[in-house]
């Protein structure tokens, strides 16, 4: 309480006093870091929000366990979760030659966004390139288009005939349905909204899956 109470910043190792590492909750009470180097691997306190707010920002140390010894000693506990750190993540991700041409990994099409709602169709844009798509297209209410395109620079635009509705409409479908085949997958649903109109464009659409 004394740590917690304190202006100074509080670090801890491995895991903060006071915190169960595998169920995440204060034994009492436990220490609030601001960061927290955990040994050889992340624990488990991580994954709950209460273990998570003690925790701070976590960084993983190597302290010269193997990977492999990790584990295995988390298949003897049956843990029923795991964390990957970002080195990890980025290890399990294919590696692209530096003549590698965006047409080789495909071309996304982002169905998104509604009046209030622009956001939603940017946010899943922006992260399907994070992610790898070669090619992103985004569908968005004519009406919208101004709002959307700015932000996403990277990315190709299907402005749809909304007659100013703001949303997508059971008219937009022929538009998007035209254009089917450019894509080799589809995102549908951030920020649509669920107006009848929108409802039915998406019983359409669903229907030629």
């Amino acid at each position: 309480q004394c740590m917690n109470g304190h202006a100074a910043p509080v670090y801890a190792l491995d895991v903060p006093s006071g915190l169960d590492s595998d169920t995440g909750e204060p034994c009492g009470v436990a220490v609030h870091a601001r960061w927290t180097a955990m040994f050889a691997s992340a624990k488990h306190a991580i994954l709950s929000d209460g273990g998570a707010a003690c925790c701070g920002r976590v960084e993983v140390i190597d302290i010269g366990i193997k990977r492999d010894l990790v584990a295995a000693a988390g298949e003897k506990e049956h843990s029923p979760a795991c964390a990957l750190s970002s080195t990890e993540v980025a290890e399990l991700l294919p590696r692209r030659a530096l003549q590698d041409h965006k047409n080789r990994f495909g071309h996304l099409l982002v169905i998104a966004g509604s009046r209030g709602m622009t956001g939603a169709a940017v946010l899943c844009a922006q992260s399907a390139l994070k992610a790898g798509a070669g090619l992103v297209t985004v569908a968005v209410p004519q009406s919208l288009l101004h709002l959307v395109a700015p932000c996403i620079p990277a990315c190709m635009t299907l402005p749809v005939p909304d007659n100013n509705a703001g949303r997508f409409t059971e008219p937009c479908f022929g538009a998007v349905a035209a254009s089917l085949d450019r894509f080799t997958a589809i995102a549908v649903g951030p920020g649509m909204g669920t107006h009848d109109d929108t409802v039915q464009f998406l019983a359409k659409l669903a229907a030629m899956a």
